[in-house]
């Protein structure tokens, strides 16, 4: 029978398993993304080591910071996410009896042991944006809460700052630094990652049809199942290469804000236009505030751009 026509709701298994392919398609993403930038990224984990509750997928850069992930899938998207989420405490386990700590209190523990890595941590869900809740409408472009929290002085503000302290047992300045270092991406699905996932291909130049992204996810689920030592970029070449999945060189991806700004999950260089045009948002922008920019200010940025990519001696772009 086809799942449009199911009528139960799906079991723990299936949401454990949705976890799974989610974090896995993550996993998949960053590998990707370690091929591209083998400067930048020296290494990808997957339920890394001494990692905490931020243990799902650990990208570690060049210069010796880290970016933790923990991907929290849901197969019923009835719960939305919002402050109540993140500060709910499981049930206490039957056998130790202990009260598990709320998720925000197992991601702060693991960010104060991690030493608050620079790289920032990250929490992704498919749990969709909770609209009445007054701090999660307040996530920012770079979907972080840090900001509202320090410069808003609205009743709902305060109280939850007031309420986040006491819940964590720190400072209000301590809650901000958390809200400035944690990403809290909603909304992610699985459709989602694959869309992100084909993206970053095309820059690696790897393939992307859904047997070529099936076979990537099985090395990944071997590679889960046998260590949990991190993947170089080297060996994550060397890999896709011994997978059939590598069709051509990669390529330096540059994202150009134009009319409106666009998602820059893998741009190396960017360019943002958006306030050289009049009007204040996508569907009223005409033209330049300064007609003579096309010939300057966007000419000249484009020669900057140029000078930059040959100095790397990058001779493929992926332009969006």
């Amino acid at each position: 029978m086809s799942d449009l026509n199911a009528t139960s709701r799906p079991s723990a298994s299936g949401a454990r398993l949705t976890g799974d392919d989610l974090q896995h398609l993550i996993a998949w993403y960053w590998c990707l993304k370690a091929m591209v930038e083998p400067d930048r990224i020296a290494s990808v984990e997957i339920e890394a080591a001494d990692a905490g509750n931020l243990d799902d997928v650990q990208v570690n850069y060049v210069d010796r910071t880290t970016r933790c992930v923990q991907v929290k899938a849901t197969v019923d998207a009835s719960n939305a996410a919002n402050i109540n989420w993140l500060t709910a405490r499981r049930k206490p386990s039957a056998t130790s009896g202990k009260q598990p700590l709320s998720l925000l209190q197992a991601t702060y523990s693991s960010w104060i042991d991690l030493g608050r890595p620079p790289g920032g941590i990250e929490i992704i869900t498919g749990k969709p944006l909770d609209g009445t809740d007054e701090l999660f409408t307040s996530l920012n472009r770079k979907n972080t809460l840090g900001p509202a929290l320090r410069r808003s002085d609205t009743p709902g503000h305060v109280a939850a700052l007031e309420a986040l302290s006491e819940h964590l047992s720190c400072s209000p300045d301590e809650v901000c630094d958390l809200f400035d270092a944690l990403e809290i991406r909603v909304g992610q699905t699985e459709a989602d990652w694959r869309n992100r996932v084909a993206d970053i291909s095309m820059a690696a130049g790897v393939r992307a049809d859904a047997v070529a992204v099936a076979t990537a996810l099985d090395w990944i689920r071997d590679w889960v199942k046998s260590t949990r030592d991190p993947r170089s970029s080297g060996t994550i070449a060397a890999a896709i290469e011994g997978l059939g999945l590598q069709v051509e060189e990669t390529r330096t991806t540059v994202t150009i804000h134009g009319l409106a700004r666009v998602p820059t999950w893998d741009s190396q260089h960017e360019i943002d236009w958006i306030e050289q045009f009049r009007g204040d948002s996508a569907d009223n922008r005409r033209g330049l505030v300064d007609p003579a920019g096309w010939n300057g200010t966007l000419a000249d940025d484009l020669v900057t751009l140029r000078t930059t990519l040959q100095g790397e001696g990058s001779n493929r772009v992926l332009l969006r």
